[in-house]
């Protein structure tokens, strides 16, 4: 098989958080829009933390303090040419596992609040349609329980996130040897030390999160760490 890189034209982050919606970054919208910027990179899919702390919430109010951040980074991206995408990572209270998910918009956000204090399984079983994209995130990292491979579409292989050992090659192997459908990477990151390690590179730039999933569910992009372009082992070109 012949790969024309500079077919994947297109560099997007799938993993990143901002303050003051996720607790943990220190990231605002503005140095986050100005470092990916400068990065060269054409899209940031915001995947802030939905997580114990919107337990017992008001849906609604919970989906604004949580979309807060995105809109306003979105519209700081449109000011400069970078596409801001709306993702989120969900964690639920029956273990410490964070789960990735595209394919979202506010209504999503509103349901999921009342799946926090739930088991995986039942957010799973409820939400997975055919235009989403549900990842355990991080899988091998310390304090993650693995699930059956068949619990959701696919796991982060690769994540770069500072202070943490994300066990790549461990989680490579796991997608190889379980046929993972959708295997993504990501800087996962919360401030200016390790933004745009882990990229994907598509043929087409997602205007939104419905499109973005449907790019992972085809299988047609490559990674890109710092210039080193990897072929995931669940990469399908399409035919043109």
């Amino acid at each position: 098989m012949v790969i024309d890189i500079d077919e994947y034209k297109y560099k997007i982050e799938l993993h990143a958080h901002t303050s003051p919606c996720s607790r943990c970054s220190g990231l605002s919208c503005e140095d986050l829009v100005r470092i990916y910027k400068d990065a060269g990179v054409d899209a940031v899919v915001i995947t802030n933390h939905l997580d114990p702390a919107y337990l017992n919430k008001d849906p609604k109010e919970s989906a604004d303090h949580f979309l807060d951040d995105y809109y306003k980074a979105k519209e700081l991206g449109e000011a400069v040419g970078l596409t801001i995408i709306l993702g989120f990572e969900l964690r639920v209270t029956e273990n410490m596992n964070d789960y990735l998910v595209y394919g979202v918009d506010r209504e999503t956000i509103e349901r999921a609040v009342g799946y926090i204090g739930r088991p995986f399984a039942d957010f799973y079983r409820d939400f997975k349609t055919d235009k989403n994209v549900i990842c355990h995130a991080h899988p091998m990292r310390d304090g993650m329980t693995l699930l059956p491979p068949d619990s959701y579409d696919g796991i982060e292989v690769f994540n770069f996130a500072t202070g943490h050992n994300s066990r790549v090659g461990k989680a490579a192997r796991y997608a190889n040897e379980h046929n993972m459908r959708v295997i993504i990477a990501g800087s996962d990151v919360h401030d200016n030390r390790n933004h745009a390690l882990a990229l994907m590179r598509s043929k087409t730039l997602p205007k939104d999160s419905y499109e973005m999933a449907q790019i992972l569910l085809s299988g047609d992009y490559l990674f890109d760490f710092s210039g080193n372009v990897v072929i995931p082992s669940n990469f399908r070109r399409k035919d043109k």
